[in-house]
């Protein structure tokens, strides 16, 4: 039994599943010592003097899911093992911790060292049994015999099988360390599965699995169904609670959760660069591919979005017969058909967007529609598919003139009305000319036509090709340039000369260069292939005119890498490569001459999900700070729990708040950003944290997260861009893609479904013992006095809310689940009251009432967050409130 259906189950446990296996395979009995990683990698990521545990024999932490699958292939080399995980490049910080491996993918089907698989790690840390065991207080007294956690760990990680063993004489199985699993985190389904291999592909967070608790966390996080951290481990984050062990065997036709399995097992794909050298290469970190797969008879679709911090191969797995797919004009959705060049009859083009796998198909009406291209109207800005109702060769002339070319309006990615004919004795299926002048086709003759005037010629003929009268003028893959007026140009590729070309001036075979012309017939260009390939194949412009991109074919004849093209330049660079790809398709955004490559990335280099969602905040607030009137900021008790849509009246908000966003976060985000650039700023509304008063700095994730990133590094020392900033800056903000796609419509909130306040006793995750004596307490108490009198002088409510918990809090001798103390926080809190009686723009919200609150189970996603219904409770109040403050 794989997950847990128990009352008090996170929603992530939930529905369990019965999990089989039908392989064998082999699991460390202990986790990974700092000393067994310093010998095969020669660096220790457990930096000395450590509060957390240092020695030989205690087991490495700090280390990224990148780390561990270094150590596995490392592991696997020194044994003469067969290596599980490849990948093209490796990115570190600074301290060596690995962020990304390039182009990974790895082959399970291999016999080497690995990380378990979630279902494999459950499996044994149930001792081969279903049986879940730290599921209720009566475990407690087991659990201190076998598990290093809270109650037992003092704060820090323990030598490696010092505790007693599970029943299948595995250590450490619960507690000391949580450790990463192979899997991509995704939901259960509760259907039965055999060989799990987790998700197909990773959610917004980047997560991997982590199992078994640690050292710093209470009972309920060590049952062996538990399937996460505090917050969200994305696989480049690298904690002190966070370590790992190895597992071998091959999995043999492993099974995704939560999808339908396909029949089809598709060829590897490999990233070969990151989206730094893309960004590089094309002036833009907005840019997208689509290519298709080919895998013996199928041909599935594949998309790669390098405006990813990390990009990753999508691969759309429910379409198996998908040719020519191309990005609609504002990159949202790929059009494709499921018949090929050189074809008639029966072909469907389909429009889903990018956005998701599961995204839904629409059709065009017709069912026998080919190779479609988009087309925006330069007067109307209305968008439109063109395709034909066949792509025979056009050297059958007399049936050639009976097919039609037509276009189709497109609306929300959805077909509008019904297609128009645009020529009615011909299949001009190679892209219409932005000024709706030229239509082209390139199978096999080089035709064009005139729309304007009606004229149709040949083009690449003798002379204007380089070749005799008897050479050959059989062209593919045309494609037009998206230039406006007379700079329209056609990319092709032809099928060589035996003789010496007046073009090239050599002999050259087929594909083996790219050529490029004007629509009068002049070639004004050409590039040989890369060194490492003997010709091109499917290359196409993309929606920018100095860029395209296109295969590579081997001596092996096989189309195995994409490289992107840049025209002007002629250089290219390599970025996927496989078995079979075919017919790739490069969409890009907006290029701003002398872009920075830091401005905005501040989720570059990538650290934890909580900065991603941090980084986010921070890139809307630059678009909406002029209008901005109320900030929500703090953590995700204000994220999740404060939904300004259900504001009334006509001020504009936004709920700027992230998930572990402290003192130090919230204090920068004040002065530096929102005070400086936010002019009708009458409210700024935070979380009150107890539990992060106690931290040097009042500093949780900042200076390991946002605080490193390229983009804050860049606007501190711009002095935050004091004045107005320019609308370039605002067009490269816009150009960034946010990791959680906060939109206008849900205006920075997120709800957490309805679960519950998780019983009584509450889970204690941490106890640290401090009170207002605590020199780091009386620094951010001054920092919170210092941010009132700045934001009084300016004019400015603050409203500080403490957030509703569990009210089962009260029954013990801490105020949540990371303390402080009941007493301390009652002090704490008298502070603050004490606050709002002196300073008339200090408003403190008590939402928690030391427990005496009114918010159920119903209202409740956890011990430490209310739920989407919780948070309309609030959110009116608060409402109110703002209200009462600002007279409006």
């Amino acid at each position: 039994q794989q997950g847990w259906n128990g009352s008090l189950a996170t929603l992530d446990e939930k529905p369990g599943m019965n999990s089989s296996f039908t392989y064998d395979y082999w699991i460390d009995t202990t986790e990974v010592t700092q000393k067994h990683f310093f010998d095969l990698l020669g660096r220790h990521p457990v930096i000395d003097g450590s509060a957390y545990g240092t020695g030989d024999n205690y087991p490495v932490y700090s280390v990224s899911w990148f780390d561990a699958a270094l150590f596995c292939n490392a592991r696997s080399k020194a044994e003469n093992l067969d290596t599980i995980y490849s990948y093209s490049g490796i990115k570190a910080l600074s301290n060596n911790v690995v962020y990304e491996l390039v182009g990974l993918r790895y082959d399970l089907t291999r016999d080497g060292y690995r990380l378990p698989t979630e279902a494999e790690w459950e499996f044994a840390a149930r001792g081969g049994t279903s049986a879940l065991l730290f599921t209720s207080v009566d475990d407690s007294a087991y659990a201190i015999t076998c598990a290093w956690f809270g109650k037992n760990s003092s704060g820090k990680a323990h030598p490696v099988g010092t505790l007693l063993p599970n029943s299948l004489g595995l250590y450490d199985m619960a507690g000391n360390l949580l450790e990463w699993t192979n899997d991509w985190k995704g939901p259960y389904d509760g259907k039965d599965i055999t060989n799990s291999i987790g998700a197909l592909e990773p959610n917004n967070d980047y997560e991997k699995v982590v199992k078994g608790g640690s050292y710093t966390y209470g009972l309920q996080n060590l049952r062996p169904s538990y399937r996460k951290a505090t917050y969200a481990t994305m696989l480049s984050s690298a904690n002190e609670y966070v370590g790992f062990r190895c597992a071998r065997g091959p999995v043999p036709d492993g099974s995704n959760i939560g999808i339908v399995q396909s029949t089809v097992i598709p060829n590897p794909v490999t990233i070969m660069t990151g989206n730094d050298k893309v960004r590089s290469f094309f002036g833009t970190s907005s840019s997208k591919i689509v290519f298709v797969n080919v895998t013996g008879a199928y041909r599935t679709l594949c998309f790669i979005d390098f405006r990813r911090t990390l990009p990753y191969l999508q691969e759309y797995l429910d379409d198996k017969g998908v040719y020519m797919p191309t990005i609609s004009p504002d990159g949202r959705y790929v059009a494709y058909c499921s018949g090929n060049e050189g074809q008639s009859g029966p072909s469907i083009i389909t429009i889903r967007s990018l956005d998701s796998l599961n995204s839904p198909r629409e059709r065009l009406a017709s069912d026998t529609a080919y190779i479609p291209r988009w087309w925006v109207n330069p007067l109307t800005s209305d968008t439109f598919i063109i395709y034909t109702n066949s792509s025979v060769s056009n050297g059958n002339e007399a049936l050639w003139k009976t097919t039609r070319t037509y276009m189709q309006k497109i609306s929300g990615g959805k077909p509008d009305g019904s297609p128009d004919a645009l020529v009615a004795d011909g299949s001009f299926h190679d892209g219409l000319s932005h000024d709706k002048k030229f239509v082209v086709t390139g199978y096999n003759r080089l035709m064009v036509r005139n729309l304007a005037t009606n004229a149709e010629y040949q083009m690449f003929i003798s002379p204007s090709n380089g070749k005799d009268a008897d050479g050959s003028n059989q062209v593919c893959n045309v494609s037009l340039s998206p230039d406006t007026g007379s700079a329209v140009r056609c990319m092709f590729l032809d099928f060589g000369y035996p003789r010496t070309s007046a073009i090239t001036n050599d002999i050259y075979g087929i594909h083996e260069y790219l050529f490029i012309s004007t629509m009068s017939d002049s070639i004004v260009g050409f590039m040989h292939c890369p060194n490492d390939e003997d010709e091109w194949d499917n290359t196409e412009w993309s929606n920018r005119s100095q860029f395209a991109v296109g295969c590579g074919r081997n001596s092996a004849g096989q189309s195995h890498a994409i490289y992107a093209i840049n025209v002007d330049k002629k250089s290219s660079l390599q970025i996927v490569t496989g078995m079979e790809l075919q017919q790739p398709y490069l969409w890009m955004g907006t290029i701003i001459k002398g872009a920075s490559d830091s401005l905005g990335r501040y989720n570059d280099p990538p650290q934890s999900s909580e900065q991603a969602g941090l980084a986010d905040k921070l890139l809307i607030l630059w678009q909406i700070c002029e209008s901005l009137d109320i900030a929500l900021i703090g953590s995700s008790q204000m994220y999740n729990g404060i939904d300004p849509r259900r504001f009334t009246g006509s001020l504009n908000c936004y709920n700027l708040a992230s998930p572990a966003n402290a003192i130090l976060g919230q204090k920068i985000l004040i002065l530096n950003y929102i005070l400086k650039h936010c002019p009708n700023i009458k409210m700024i509304c935070t979380s009150f944290d107890l539990y992060w008063l106690m931290l040097p700095d009042g500093d949780y994730t900042w200076r390991n997260g946002v605080g490193q990133s390229k983009g804050y590094i860049y606007d501190s020392t711009h002095a935050f861009w004091p004045g107005t900033v320019s609308n370039d800056f605002k067009e490269i903000i816009r150009s960034i893609p946010i990791t959680y796609s906060f939109d206008t419509a849900c205006m920075g909130f997120f709800g957490n479904p309805s679960n519950n306040w998780g019983g009584d006793p509450p889970p204690i995750w941490e106890t640290p013992l401090w009170d207002t004596t605590d020199e780091n307490y009386k620094k951010n108490m001054s920092t919170i006095r210092m941010l009132t009198d700045t934001l009084r002088n300016r004019g400015v409510h603050f409203l500080v809310i403490n957030f509703p918990i569990s009210p089962y809090y009260k029954n013990t001798g801490y105020y949540s689940w990371a303390g402080p103390s009941r007493n301390t926080a009652h002090e704490i809190i008298s502070v603050m009251e004490r606050l709002d009686t002196t300073n008339a723009f200090l408003h403190f919200y008590d939402a928690n009432m030391d427990g005496d609150h009114d918010y159920g189970n119903d209202e409740a996603a956890n011990e430490a967050h209310l739920s989407e219904l919780g948070a309309v409770k609030l959110t009116g109040r608060v409402d109110s409130l703002i209200h009462s403050i600002l007279g409006k």
